[in-house]
């Protein structure tokens, strides 16, 4: 009479398989959330980028730019004070907003995004210095400047053009 089981070996193989396939899969799984995030992050600078843009269009001047005078550099959270105008007027002419239908948050690392205004840079043919955006998976500014503009780090920048 035969018993029914599997034996050790049977079971020692299986667990081995397991573990080899686990293995493999698992840095995948990784590497994938990590894309997803560099998406989200180019997804949303874009979107945010292309509402600075219309806002420049309407008023002529860039989120900042008030009254002529220049805001200092901010947060991307710090641009949803009404002083810069993407969320709510507080002085631009011509203002045809709100055009960001929610407040900017942080960037999927958990960090803030960047903004770097400079709007007196702004002058043909040179392109401008001013910029959106964020540092990327490994959380240091490498390339928001006028000097890197062919940087290859990992940050998700675009520079905005007057």
């Amino acid at each position: 009479m035969m018993k029914k089981g599997f034996t050790l070996i049977e079971l020692i193989v299986t667990v081995a398989i397991i573990g080899i396939l686990t293995s493999i899969v698992l840095p995948q799984v990784g590497n994938l959330v990590e894309k997803a995030r560099v998406a989200k992050a180019q997804a949303e600078v874009n979107s945010i980028v292309t509402v600075m843009e219309v806002m420049v269009s309407d008023t002529g001047r860039s989120p900042g730019e008030r009254d002529g005078g220049w805001m200092n550099d901010t947060t991307g959270r710090g641009l949803n004070n009404c002083l810069y105008g993407l969320i709510c007027n507080d002085g631009y002419p011509n203002w045809k907003g709100p055009y960001l239908k929610k407040a900017i948050g942080l960037d999927p690392w958990g960090r803030d995004y960047y903004y770097d205004g400079h709007p007196a840079e702004w002058t043909e043919p040179t392109p401008g210095q001013a910029s959106f955006g964020s540092a990327g998976p490994n959380g240091i500014f490498e390339c928001f400047n006028l000097e890197s503009l062919n940087c290859t780090a990992d940050d998700i920048f675009i520079y905005l053009h007057k």
